[in-house]
């Protein structure tokens, strides 16, 4: 037989008789009720007032008049929340037959952080890289003796017998001593390129002996009409510091060609020279009439003449670059503007056997600007592309 009770929210209930004076709990509402025995009604006690939410799980009949009690309710126990901190979660998946975890994905960071690095640096590489490209304007201030300068700053510059000598001087010679402005309007356009060694090794040229030669040919610059060829093919930094210039020792040199301010074909851009200089010889007379004469060249005669010259000369150029010069008898002190930077120039040879090369060659070339927005760059027969100089 079976024992009828009803809830206080009206909800019927229907349990087995061996039920009788157990608590139950409604299924619909969650209130505890006690099933009345056989020979006497009990009342439902009433649990303490819960929400008046209608519980979202109800009975599963609940079209019928009474619903049948077949277990007794059982009593869940509330999980405690746990008190762990933040845990770092990584997708899990297989890889290539790898289940990845945790573990797994840290090892690979690290393998690709050492892998990655060491192919960079030690794997070979067959192509230039544009390091730099930007317009300028180029002024050929002075002409020094040979490319590497630190020779010639290392010690005393020894002189002909009866001049005099000037410690840590250059010495006038064949190659440029550049002064550079960065500029958008500028009349040249500067590129710093690394040539890796496995590009010279296929495309350079090595002479019998193992050195290389670079030509002007090798370094085409090319905008709306004909390429233009390369100006100089390798500049290295002298000063970084313009307030002290450098010092020029001519007391060897006949003429004073070399340290005066003049025109000096194609590095000459827009502005204007200063001449507030004397120039003499000694034993031959005086060369210079006029104040700001540019050549003497033709003028002497003897070898063993020595040039003197007393003044002061400027460069002024048309987008403010400045390159004073300050003489005292056989020396002059050449300083530029703040904004500028000096380098020397000088066709480049050197480095010996390809095969012995481990780093690129770093090298600065640099062009007349040619017309047009759009520039290529061509390095020694292989085309790199359009070039943006800003």
């Amino acid at each position: 037989m079976s024992i009828d009770l009803s809830c206080k929210c009206g909800k019927k209930l229907r349990a087995k008789e061996e039920w009788s004076g157990t608590r139950v709990k409604c299924p619909a509402c969650g209130n505890i009720l006690t099933v009345p025995g056989k020979s006497r009604e009990r009342v439902a006690v009433p649990s303490p007032p819960r929400s008046e939410k209608k519980p979202e799980k109800v009975a599963a009949r609940e079209e019928e008049d009474f619903d049948d009690l077949d277990a007794p309710p059982v009593r869940k126990k509330k999980r405690k929340k746990s008190k762990r901190g933040f845990r770092l979660s990584v997708p899990e998946f297989d890889f290539l037959g790898i289940h990845m975890t945790l573990r797994k994905w840290v090892g690979l960071i690290c393998f690709l952080a050492i892998v990655v690095p060491a192919i960079y640096y030690f794997w070979p590489r067959f192509h230039p890289k544009l390091v730099d490209a930007r317009f300028v304007d180029a002024y050929a201030a002075l002409e020094v003796a040979d490319r590497n300068i630190a020779k010639e700053i290392a010690g005393d510059i020894v002189g002909l017998p009866g001049t005099t000598t000037i410690k840590g001087a250059l010495r006038p010679g064949g190659n440029k001593f550049m002064v550079v402005r960065d500029t958008p309007e500028g009349e040249s356009v500067l590129v710093h390129l690394s040539l890796p060694p496995k590009f010279l090794h296929n495309h350079a040229n090595f002479d019998a002996t193992g050195t290389l030669n670079l030509k002007e040919e090798d370094f085409l610059l090319q905008g709306d009409g004909q390429p233009v060829k390369s100006l100089l093919f390798d500049m290295e930094r002298l000063f970084e510091s313009p307030t002290e210039g450098v010092v020029i020792d001519f007391s060897r040199s006949p003429v004073p060609d070399p340290v005066i301010p003049r025109e000096r074909p194609p590095w000459f851009p827009q502005g204007e020279i200063v001449k507030e200089f004397k120039a003499t010889i000694q034993g031959g007379g005086d060369l210079v009439e006029k104040k700001g004469m540019q050549s003497s060249r033709d003028l002497y005669a003897q070898q063993d003449q020595q040039a003197f010259v007393e003044g002061f000369g400027a460069f002024h150029s048309a987008r403010g670059m400045v390159v004073n010069y300050n003489f005292s008898g056989s020396a002059a002190n050449v300083t530029w503007d703040t904004l500028s930077k000096a380098y020397v120039g000088s066709i480049y040879q050197g480095l010996g056997s390809s095969q012995y090369m481990l780093a690129s060659l770093e090298i600065i070339v640099v062009f007349p600007r040619p017309p047009g927005k759009e520039l290529t760059l061509t390095v020694m027969g292989e085309r790199m592309g359009k070039i943006k100089p800003h």
